[in-house]
């Protein structure tokens, strides 16, 4: 059922949205570092065109200081994005690469590889973040809003079975139960300050939470990368935040 519904969701927005934004801090306990999630962008931006370089290769190259990683492409964009005609690079001098994902692209079987051949180990885990959102009978163009820094629920790391020979994103996200308890006036008053008074309109009459049109939205995939070198013992732990789409 949790299945059906996400998917249902995805439809509603591909049909309607291209992506949108805010902003949250989560804690990566297995690390002991402190992950920031930055959520897309808040307004429509005109849809990029692919590099000279990214349709000779197909690649993406997400550059850290100390690591390389190229990846399949994913037609996706990030906030300090400078130059729309040419986004195959990504560099960052920090340890987390954040990319917000356009309707219609995912990261699901996209291949990737670690540049530094010293690096022969490579483990993938993945950390799910989810929000609660409302359905609307609006007749406006995406009548669906996600109800950004209020309550929120962020899955344990779990570790990706990877092939070593064909390094994949994949996600466990099907097996996460995952839940955001709220009484029906704390939903009420969440989609008033966050979405507006027509959506709380909407509900104000509402006696009982089965009957809110509410549900579970997943609002960010975070990976750890962890690059070992096992002749020296050396370790490269790096992240990647893939932002989903969820308004125009």
């Amino acid at each position: 059922m949790k299945n059906y519904v996400i998917v249902l969701s995805l439809l509603l927005i591909l049909t309607s949205c291209n992506w949108g934004g805010d902003h949250a801090e989560k804690s990566d306990n297995m690390s002991k570092k402190s992950i920031e999630i930055k959520r897309p962008w808040n307004t429509l931006q005109p849809y990029r065109a692919f590099s000279n370089d990214n349709e000779r290769t197909g690649t993406q190259i997400i550059q850290y200081s100390d690591l390389t990683i190229v990846m399949e492409k994913i037609d996706m964009g990030w906030d300090d994005m400078d130059d729309w005609e040419n986004d195959s690079i990504y560099t960052t001098d920090k340890d987390t690469a954040y990319f917000n994902l356009f309707p219609g692209e995912w990261f699901y079987d996209k291949k990737f590889k670690i540049e530094q051949s010293e690096y022969d180990k490579i483990e993938l885990y993945e950390k799910v973040s989810y929000e609660m959102a409302m359905h609307s009978n609006q007749e406006i163009d995406v009548p669906f809003c996600v109800i950004y820094n209020w309550k929120t629920y962020e899955s344990e790391w779990n570790k990706i079975q990877l092939d070593k020979n064909e390094l994949k994103f994949m996600s466990n996200e099907e097996w996460i139960d995952a839940e955001i308890n709220f009484t029906i006036e704390e939903y009420k008053s969440a989609v008033k300050d966050r979405c507006g008074i027509e959506w709380y309109n909407e509900i104000k009459h509402i006696k009982s939470i089965e009957k809110l049109p509410s549900e579970l939205f997943t609002t960010s995939y975070i990976f750890k990368i962890v690059a070992q070198n096992s002749k020296t013992g050396g370790q490269i732990v790096k992240y990647i935040v893939f932002n989903t789409p969820t308004s125009c």
